[in-house]
C-alpha cells in the first residue's frame, strides 16, 4: 500500500476514533449535568483551547470579516445541532446516535442539488433512498421484524428522542452549506471558528442559564425570561469537569486528525474507515453503558447506511476523476 495512503488512513482511523470519544464524553457529562449546561460549558472550553492558535500569528488581524452575518447565522445552527444531539445522547444509545448522525451526507445532496446546482444522479438518489431505509430500521427494528416475521403487524410507540436527531442532522446540513457559503467567500478556518465557538458559547448560556417562563400574546404561549443563574451555582463534579475537557480536546483531536488524514490520503482509500467510529461507539456503550442494539436487525440498518455512505463516496470519486479526465483532454486540444 502507498506510505501516505497508509497515513491517510491511521489518520482517519484516529478522527474516528476522536468522534466516538467525544461523542461517549458528553454522554457521559449529560447523565449527572443539564444537557444545556454541558453544551455551554463544552463550547466555551473549545473556544479557551483555540484562542492561541487563532491569535498567535496574525493578533486581531485573524478574526476580521466582511461576512459577519454569515457566521452570526451559522453559529446559530451550530449551536442548535449541539443542544440536540446532547439530548438525543442523553435518551438514546451510543451507536445509534453516532450511526443516525451521518445521514446528514443525504441531506447534503438534496440541499446542494437546489443551492449548488448539483446533479442528483442515480447513485446519489440510490444513497439516499439505501441511507434512509437504513435509518428507519435503526428507529423502528420492531415494525421492520414483525413485518417480516409476524403474523400481526403492531406499530410500536415512537420514540420522540428521535426527533431530536433529525434536529441535529438539519441543524449540522444547514451549517455545512453556511460554511461552503463562508468558504466561497474566502472566509479564513481561524475567523470561522473563533465566531462559531464565540457565539455559541453566548447562545447556550441564555439556554443554559436563564430562567424561562411562558405568558399568552394573542391567544399564543410565547416564552419569555424571568431570571439570570449564576455559572458558579452550577453544581459541577470533577468527573463532569474531566468529561468536558476530554471532549474538548477530542473535538480538536479529530479536527486535526480528519484534515491532515485527507491530505495525505486519497479519498476513496481512506473514506471508508471514517465507519470505524460505528465500531468504537458500540465498544465505547457497551463497556461504559452497558448498551446494545436493540434487535438484531438493527445491524441491517447499520449497514446499510455505511453501504449508502461508500456508494456515494464511489461515485463521488468517479465523477472527480471524469471531470479530471475531460479537463486533460481539453488541454490537450488546446496545446
Amino acid at each position: 500500500m502507498h506510505t501516505q495512503n497508509l497515513k491517510g488512513i491511521i489518520l482517519m482511523i484516529a478522527a474516528a476514533t476522536s468522534i466516538a470519544a467525544l461523542y461517549t464524553s458528553m454522554k457521559f457529562v449529560t447523565i449527572s449535568v443539564n444537557s444545556n449546561q454541558a453544551v455551554f460549558f463544552y463550547k466555551l472550553t473549545v473556544l479557551i483551547f483555540l484562542l492561541p492558535w487563532i491569535f498567535y500569528k496574525d493578533g486581531i488581524k485573524a478574526i476580521y470579516t466582511p461576512n459577519f452575518a454569515l457566521h452570526f447565522y451559522r453559529s446559530i445552527f451550530s449551536t442548535a445541532g449541539s443542544l440536540t444531539l446532547m439530548y438525543a445522547l442523553k435518551s438514546l444509545r451510543l451507536i445509534d446516535v453516532t450511526i443516525l448522525t451521518q445521514l446528514e451526507q443525504m441531506l447534503w445532496l438534496v440541499m446542494g442539488a437546489f443551492f449548488f446546482n448539483e446533479k442528483l444522479n442515480l447513485a446519489k438518489i440510490l444513497a439516499i433512498i439505501i441511507g434512509l431505509t437504513g435509518g428507519l430500521i435503526i428507529i423502528k427494528p420492531e415494525l421492520i421484524h414483525n413485518t417480516l416475521f409476524a403474523d400481526k403487524i403492531d406499530i410500536p410507540e415512537f420514540n420522540t428522542a428521535y426527533i431530536f436527531i433529525a434536529a441535529t442532522i438539519a441543524c449540522w446540513s444547514i451549517n455545512s452549506f453556511l460554511i461552503k457559503v463562508l468558504g466561497n467567500k474566502k472566509a479564513t478556518n481561524r475567523a470561522q471558528l473563533f465566531y462559531v465557538m464565540s457565539f455559541a458559547s453566548l447562545f447556550s448560556y441564555f439556554v443554559a442559564f436563564v430562567d424561562w417562563d411562558t405568558t399568552t400574546f394573542l391567544n399564543f404561549e410565547i416564552y419569555r425570561p424571568t431570571g439570570f443563574n449564576s455559572i458558579f451555582n452550577v453544581h459541577i463534579q470533577k468527573q463532569q469537569i474531566i468529561g468536558i475537557a476530554v471532549a474538548s480536546i477530542c473535538y480538536l483531536s479529530h479536527s486535526v486528525f480528519f484534515f491532515n488524514a485527507l491530505r495525505y490520503g486519497e479519498m476513496t482509500v481512506i473514506a471508508p474507515f471514517v465507519y470505524f467510529k460505528l465500531i468504537f461507539a458500540g465498544i465505547l456503550g457497551y463497556i461504559l453503558f452497558n448498551e446494545t442494539p436493540k434487535m438484531t436487525i438493527s445491524y441491517l440498518g447499520y449497514a446499510l447506511i455505511i453501504f449508502a455512505g461508500l456508494l456515494l463516496i464511489t461515485s463521488q470519486y468517479k465523477a472527480h476523476k471524469k471531470a479530471q479526465k475531460l479537463a486533460l483532454e481539453a488541454e490537450d486540444v488546446v496545446l
